[in-house]
C-alpha cells in the first residue's frame, strides 16, 4: 500500500460571513474543520491546518501551522503549506468544504502522479480547491505570490496544472461560510 500524500486544510481566513471562526463551527456536535477531515478519509492527526497569526487547532488534535501573509486568501495558505511540506504531492482543501470525498482526493493525486506541477477540478471554470500539487511547485508558487499574484486559480492556470472534470458527486461539495450554506449542508445530512 502506497503512502497517501500529506492533508493540509486552510483557515486562514477572516471568517467575516459566518460572524465566527467557521472551522469550529458544530455540526451535530463536532467542528466543522474535524467533519472535513473525516470526510476527506484521514483522522486529525494525519492533518495539517495552515491558520491564521494567533489561530491554533491543537486543542482538536490537528497540527496547526501559522500562515506567513496575514489574510492574503488561499494562495498564501498554499504558499505556506509547500514551504513546510515534505517531497513528493500535498492534497490542499478548505477547512469548510463540506463533502468531498476519498475519491475526490484520490482523483487529484493521480493527476500530479505522471509529474504535473498541481492537479485541480475544472468545469466552466477552475475549481482552485480542493487540489494536490507537488512540493516541487514551491519555488515557483513564492515566486508567483512574491510578485503580487494572489489568485489560485490564476497560478493554477500559469503553472501548468491538469484540469480534471467535475467528479461524480461534485455538485453537492459546499463551502460553508455563512449561516445559509451552514443550513443547507445540516439540511442535506438531515442533522
Amino acid at each position: 500500500m502506497t503512502a497517501r500524500a500529506p492533508l493540509y486544510l486552510l483557515a486562514g481566513g477572516r471568517s467575516s460571513r459566518m460572524g465566527s471562526d467557521k472551522a469550529r463551527v458544530e455540526v451535530a456536535g463536532l467542528p466543522l474543520i474535524l467533519r472535513v477531515v473525516a470526510q476527506c478519509g484521514y483522522r486529525p492527526d494525519e492533518a495539517t491546518v495552515v491558520a491564521a497569526p494567533g489561530r491554533s487547532y491543537a486543542d482538536l488534535g490537528l497540527l496547526t501551522i501559522e500562515d506567513a501573509q496575514t489574510h492574503e486568501g488561499p494562495f498564501s495558505g498554499l504558499v505556506t503549506a509547500l514551504g513546510q511540506a515534505a517531497a513528493g504531492p500535498l492534497l490542499v482543501v478548505g477547512c469548510d468544504q463540506w463533502g468531498l470525498t476519498p475519491e475526490m482526493l484520490r482523483c487529484l493525486e493521480a493527476g500530479v502522479a505522471q509529474g504535473a506541477p498541481a492537479a485541480a477540478f475544472r468545469g466552466l471554470h477552475w475549481h482552485p480547491l480542493p487540489l494536490a500539487v507537488r512540493s516541487s511547485s514551491a519555488s515557483s508558487a513564492r515566486a508567483a505570490f512574491d510578485a503580487g499574484e494572489r489568485s489560485l486559480w490564476r497560478w493554477l492556470e500559469r503553472s501548468g496544472a491538469v484540469a480534471l472534470p467535475e467528479p461524480e458527486g461534485w455538485s453537492e461539495v459546499v463551502s460553508v461560510d455563512d449561516e445559509a450554506a451552514l443550513a443547507l449542508v445540516l439540511q442535506r445530512a438531515g442533522l
